[in-house]
């Protein structure tokens, strides 16, 4: 375990893609909405975080955390589901947004050099800022594989 409570993960440089399959169960009708955004699609994703990152976004730590391509977030909905993303697509964004095309550098030394790896909720106008539903529901991870 690391300081946070989550395990390192390693290194993901020669990994290939990341595949995350997930069921939610919820009473028919419950919403998701984004805490920033309410009335929005809440949604889920996944991000990456290099060694060394303070989640200040600041300077060059606005490199060591990076988020899915926008093609592979989901919206929450009830049901099973799959996320499968790869580690290669140029599409990942940093923290404020850039691509992994416009700073390659930086995005292969967060491969390199990854500590952790995580689930986001959020929506729209922030990936990892939370959600809240109108009903109670469950989030189960059924499979999380790096390959």
């Amino acid at each position: 375990m690391n300081a946070d409570g989550g395990h390192n993960s390693g290194p993901l440089i020669n990994a290939s893609k990341i595949v995350m399959r997930y069921r939610i169960d919820a009473p028919p009708g419950v919403r998701f909405d984004p805490q920033e955004s309410p009335g929005q699609a809440g949604t889920v994703s996944l991000y990456f975080q290099r060694r060394g990152g303070n989640w200040s976004a600041k300077r060059q730590y606005e490199f060591y955390r990076w988020y899915v391509p926008a093609a592979s977030v989901r919206q929450l909905a009830r049901g099973e589901h799959e996320i499968v993303v790869s580690l290669s697509d140029p599409d990942w964004i940093s923290v404020m947004g850039k691509t992994a095309a416009d700073d390659p550098q930086y995005f292969r030394d967060a491969l390199a050099q990854t500590r952790q790896i995580g689930i986001a909720f959020g929506g729209p106008s922030g990936r990892a800022h939370g959600v809240y539903n109108t009903a109670p529901a469950r989030f189960t991870l059924l499979e999380f594989r790096i390959i």
